[in-house]
């Protein structure tokens, strides 16, 4: 899964997400699922419209791996579902 963060030009802040996976060839895939309003950017409020999408797509977080990279330091503390 990638989850970018930016805000549009009415200043509200938005969260692409992008889910990545292996298919049944062994090639990778990436898929954009669709961009998310958030009121905030602290690292519980990230989690949560993850976990919600992740739930409307009927998607468990069994064997989901996360990395972080510049700019993710709200989400460098873990934090539970």
């Amino acid at each position: 899964m990638t989850v970018n963060g930016t805000q549009n030009i009415s200043g509200i802040e938005q969260q692409s997400i992008c889910l990545r996976y292996i298919d049944d060839n062994l090639e990778p895939q990436q898929k954009f699922i669709g961009m998310y309003e958030i009121p905030e950017t602290t690292k519980n409020t990230i989690v949560k419209c993850i976990a919600d999408v992740l739930l409307r797509l009927n998607l468990t977080l069994y064997m989901l791996r996360g990395q972080t990279y510049d700019g993710a330091a709200n989400m460098s503390a873990t934090t539970s579902v």
